[in-house]
């Protein structure tokens, strides 16, 4: 039943863009807000491994400011978060946006 619904969610297009993404990236950028935030960090953690530039982001509030100044042209963005909207969320999509980042 679980695989019929991945099969029936799962948009290949969208995950092909998701792959290009990251491979045309100079380094990833990966951001998780709550538990999500251990799930992003395990991937940085992961590309490094396999030898791909990625560092990973996790402040909230004033802090994410620190981490938007370090947001570089050539980067892409990959943000795991829950299903409600977060202020945090929404202004590294901006930010992202504006600097021409893809965003994952």
């Amino acid at each position: 039943e679980r695989l019929g619904e991945l099969r029936r969610l799962f948009d290949t297009d969208d995950f092909h863009r998701a792959v290009d993404a990251l491979a045309g990236a100079q380094r990833a950028v990966t951001f998780g807000v709550g538990l999500s935030a251990t799930s992003a960090r395990y991937l940085a953690t992961r590309l490094v491994r396999i030898g791909f530039a990625a560092r990973h982001a996790d402040a909230m509030g004033f802090a994410l400011a620190d981490h938007l100044v370090g947001l570089l042209p050539g980067e892409s963005l990959v943000i795991i978060a829950p299903g409600r909207p977060t202020v945090e969320v929404d202004t590294l999509v901006d930010e992202a946006d504006a600097r021409g980042i893809p965003v994952v």
